[in-house]
């Protein structure tokens, strides 16, 4: 796997574009045998991996992105889910459904993990046990999707507040689906570009950094290891970031 950030990348990307450049300078004297170590060949592979890096930058920017709204998102669940459970609480229903929201509240925080919490409370038997701490997002969405569900049957529930009107929390329940897939839609594109950039750069047998370090080899045994040609080049790094 790769083991270093983008930084790493850039640094052999520019490597690359510097080798071809000094290579350029020789002329007609840089005559490879090898087709694969042509000059035109170099800049073929420079290019792709400019793209591939490109790639990869705008899908991690994405997937942070993404991120970082579903946190935004989520991190307003609980007061939202308190101002529900406040209405629902005084809206007339028995006190059995009501006590079956608070416990739908409570796992959304994540003080409760149980699924048959909900039913001891609607069947009047809750004991009083820690269970497991229940916080990841698609618990706590899978959870308010059911408060949304305890909403709706209830035609008692009613109020004046557009944000948390029945069709209002259910919306909200769809966008916490939504900031979900969304992030999960863009990890996968993260991982795509990843291995794209590490086929190119590192993997493939002719890859960005195998063509780099055989250029560096064929300048070496062309024009010998003690020639200018060889030390104008023999300082550029090319490092395997895939291990």
């Amino acid at each position: 796997m790769v083991k270093s950030s983008n930084t790493g990348h850039a640094n052999n990307l520019a490597a690359c574009n510097t080798l071809i450049n000094a290579v350029k300078e020789f002329g007609v004297k840089y005559n490879p045998a090898e087709p694969k170590l042509t000059v035109v060949n170099l800049e073929k592979a420079y290019a792709s991996g400019t793209a591939a890096l490109g790639n990869l930058q705008a899908a991690e920017t994405t997937h942070s992105d993404t991120i970082a709204a579903r946190a935004q998102m989520f991190g307003e669940l609980n007061a939202y889910t308190s101002r529900v459970v406040s209405i629902y609480s005084i809206s007339g229903i028995d006190h059995r459904s009501v006590d079956t929201v608070r416990l739908v509240q409570r796992r959304i925080r994540g003080e409760v993990g149980a699924k048959s919490d909900t039913a001891a409370a609607a069947n009047g038997t809750q004991t009083k046990k820690n269970t497991t701490l229940q916080m990841g997002y698609e618990d706590r969405a899978s959870n308010f999707a059911q408060l949304a569900t305890y909403v709706e049957a209830n035609p008692h529930y009613k109020v004046n507040e557009d944000d948390i009107k029945t069709e209002a929390v259910r919306q909200f329940s769809s966008d916490l689906n939504e900031a979900n897939s969304r992030c999960i839609e863009t990890e996968a594109a993260f991982d795509t570009a990843r291995t794209t950039l590490t086929d190119i750069f590192y993997t493939n047998e002719d890859s960005l950094y195998n063509l780099c370090k055989n250029a560096k080899a064929y300048v070496k045994g062309a024009f010998g290891p003690s020639s200018k040609e060889f030390r104008r080049i023999s300082g550029i790094e090319f490092k395997q970031l895939y291990k």
